[in-house]
């Protein structure tokens, strides 16, 4: 039923009927409105709701909007149903477990297995059937082992390990085929490397560098080279050089008492160099050889053959490094306490010598071999 009213309110009730209610419209609005309350009050208390669940241990609790709790209410518990290893064609149910390959696997899916093991297989409709749950490594500890040892990785394959002792004295050692160690353990070689043995590295025996700038040298007054002094342009760097000609032979000499523990074997060295401004051909090729002077000789002794070096410029005044030389047998009979005399020249007549201009010999470095540490 709706109520009658006398007046026009479209945003609330609408249109009204323009005139006066009569006495029984205004009863008929009054008997309406306390029926719905009556109706109203009849009606009973909305059921109170779930608010949240709470689980304790293997139980559930509910908790209800009007603070009341419900349960405890004991929750199913899964249980694994171990199978051993993995066997082929076996039934196979959800929880099982098995092993294989190092891996704990546990069932996900009812299935008769396969006649190999497919840690992928499904039915083909979405369900695996397995779920990897632990993978163990691949190998087991190495049995054995001595009190003080400890297990260390034996190869770059994985799990390949084995027992081994901390104490240096007892690790085996095997020297390498170009050392000159003769420990058969750690501790030993250490030591030995300590006193200057083995040639290798952090040891002071093997090559060893002299550097040797031109200002060192002497020209030869017979077809000697230019001395030279270069001045950048921008920051003023001053380089002493010595300039040897595009077409003559031209020399230069120095002289070094190499260390007793030279082994008195061979030398070689490489150049550093530039040259002016030119534009095309930027070939040279350096010569050097030397000769061993003892007390008593005669000091205009032979050099031995030259070894050669080429080097390639290009750019105006910067500085280029050959590579090293072959080997520079020196002259004579070298022995500790000799003077060494070395000459060094440019090859204009050589092939890889084709620079215009002079070149401008900045320095040398001079490699020689040593066999013991000092020169006690």
């Amino acid at each position: 039923m709706t109520q009658t009213y006398r007046t026009d309110d479209l945003a609330r009730w609408g249109t009204g009927q323009g005139f006066n209610l009569t006495a029984a419209q205004v009863d008929i609005n009054f008997w309406d409105l306390v029926q719905r309350m009556i109706a109203q009050e009849a009606r009973p208390d909305a059921a109170a709701g779930i608010d949240h669940f709470e689980i304790v241990g293997i139980n559930m609790f509910v908790h209800m909007t009007d603070a009341t709790v419900l349960g405890p209410y004991e929750l199913p518990v899964a249980t694994f149903n171990d199978r051993g290893t993995w066997a082929p064609e076996t039934d196979y149910s959800k929880m099982d477990t098995f092993s294989i390959n190092g891996g704990l696997y546990v069932v996900t899916w009812d299935h008769t297995s396969d006649l190999t093991f497919d840690a992928g297989a499904n039915d083909g409709a979405g369900h695996d059937y397995y779920q990897l749950m632990i993978q163990t490594p691949g190998a087991a500890l190495p049995a054995g082992g001595a009190v003080g040892m400890l297990l260390g990785k034996t190869t770059t394959t994985d799990y390949a390990v084995g027992w081994g002792y901390t104490d240096a004295s007892v690790v085996s050692f095997v020297p390498a085929d170009d050392s000159t160690l003769t420990s058969d353990n750690v501790a030993d070689a250490l030591e030995e490397l300590a006193a200057g043995g083995g040639g290798g590295a952090g040891s002071a025996v093997g090559k060893q560098t002299i550097w040797i700038p031109a200002v060192a040298m002497t020209p030869r007054l017979t077809n000697g080279a230019a001395v030279g002094t270069i001045e950048t342009s921008t920051n003023k760097n001053m380089i002493k050089t010595l300039d040897f000609d595009t077409t003559t032979v031209e020399y230069a000499q120095f002289d070094i008492a190499l260390p007793k523990s030279w082994d008195l074997g061979n030398l070689t060295f490489r150049a550093f160099w530039s040259h002016g401004s030119t534009t095309t051909n930027f070939g040279v090729s350096f010569n050097m050889a030397a000769a061993a002077v003892s007390s008593t000789d005669a000091l205009d002794v032979a050099f031995g053959s030259a070894a050669a070096i080429n080097g390639t410029g290009g750019a105006t005044n910067a500085q280029y490094v050959t590579a090293v030389s072959g080997a520079m047998t020196v002259a004579g009979t070298p022995a500790y306490g000799d003077l060494i005399m070395f000459r060094i020249s440019r090859n204009p007549a050589d092939s890889g010598d084709n620079l215009a201009i002079d070149a401008r010999l900045h320095g040398v470095q001079l490699f020689y071999t040593t066999n013991v540490a000092t020169d006690d």
